[in-house]
């Protein structure tokens, strides 16, 4: 069973100590880190599954909402926490 969906169990042990280490040892920013990594992991899936099923719904996805915009959004959500 995986804590998050987006994470294997096998790359979450090198996440968590580099994010803990960048953090100087902030248990709670590193948490913070690890979800705003998910979250990203899980649009970049996304827009690669949309990029291989339908060259429509991809270039709807580039002009519309890209995923700079998405990152961009997850990364203003963090700071105003």
């Amino acid at each position: 069973m995986n804590l998050y969906p987006n994470i294997s169990n096998k790359e979450l042990p090198t996440l968590l100590r580099c994010s803990h280490e960048q953090n100087g040892g902030d248990m709670r920013k590193t948490a913070h880190d690890i979800e705003s990594i998910d979250i990203m992991l899980g649009v970049m899936k996304a827009r690669t599954l949309i990029n291989s099923r339908d060259r429509k719904a991809s270039s709807r996805w580039t002009r519309g909402r890209g995923l700079h915009k998405i990152i961009e959004k997850v990364l203003l959500r963090d700071k105003k926490q």
